[in-house]
């Protein structure tokens, strides 16, 4: 960062890049994936979760195919967890 005598948050502004941080792929594929996951334990959530896991899986470009297998298995883990823990 710059010694002059720019205030902190000037220096801070200048260093950042636009549009905040970068992610791969496969960082927003699994944050997609766990960001699903949270929204069906939530009350009231749970059927449009479903229905929005079924469209993204049949897109056309094809990123997030096979989600809807890795998000029933993921899901179906987090309920067996919650049931041991009772």
């Amino acid at each position: 960062m710059n010694t002059n005598q720019e205030s902190e948050s000037t220096q801070l502004l200048k260093s950042q890049k636009p549009f905040g941080s970068q992610e791969t792929w496969q960082e927003h594929y699994k944050n997609t994936l766990n960001h699903l996951l949270a929204m069906a334990q939530t009350k009231g959530f749970k059927a449009y979760t479903w229905n929005r896991v079924k469209e993204i899986d049949n897109e056309e470009n094809g990123y997030y195919r096979g989600i809807q297998e890795e998000f029933l298995n993921k899901i179906k883990g987090l309920d067996n967890e919650s049931v041991s823990n009772k």
